[in-house]
């Protein structure tokens, strides 16, 4: 199964970042408190990003303007949502559900076996949103970071 390039669904269209769309990606989720984008995301650092075979952005649009995106990656048979968002005035459209749906054909697409996500714990919207997708808290984990640079 290859991800299409464009879906239509309920007057707006899902489509793949391209190196030129950097700036637009790194804007809109710097716009989102309940998003973690780090300071050192950058436009170069999306740019790199986006020429891996191993990463994919998805954008939703509607009339032109960006209303969804969502950030993901896939190391060996495991796939990550790093970042998804939707403008406020468009949730509750199917949109979120369509980013994660395409996400879901991209890394079927590269036999990943399983997606995981980050959510803040205070996020109730955002957990909603991923059990009502089938994703579930599997182990009594927690996410440990260090920048090393």
């Amino acid at each position: 199964m290859i991800l299409s390039n464009k879906v239509e669904e309920k007057s707006f269209v899902i489509d793949i970042a391209k190196e030129k769309d950097s700036n637009n990606v790194c804007k809109f989720f710097r716009k989102f408190n309940e998003v973690s984008f780090c300071d050192w995301q950058n436009n170069d650092a999306i740019k790199i990003l986006l020429r891996s075979d191993n990463n994919i952005i998805l954008i939703a649009c509607s009339n032109e303007q960006i209303i969804g995106m969502l950030c993901g990656g896939i190391l060996g048979t495991r796939a990550s949502v790093n970042h998804i968002a939707v403008e406020k005035e468009f949730r509750n459209n199917y949109i979120a559900k369509s980013l994660l749906i395409e996400f879901e054909k991209y890394a079927l697409s590269k036999q990943v076996k399983r997606i995981f996500c980050f959510v803040h714990e205070d996020n109730q919207s955002g957990i909603s949103l991923w059990q009502s997708q089938g994703f579930e808290k599997k182990r009594n984990e927690i996410t440990l970071e260090k920048d090393i640079s």
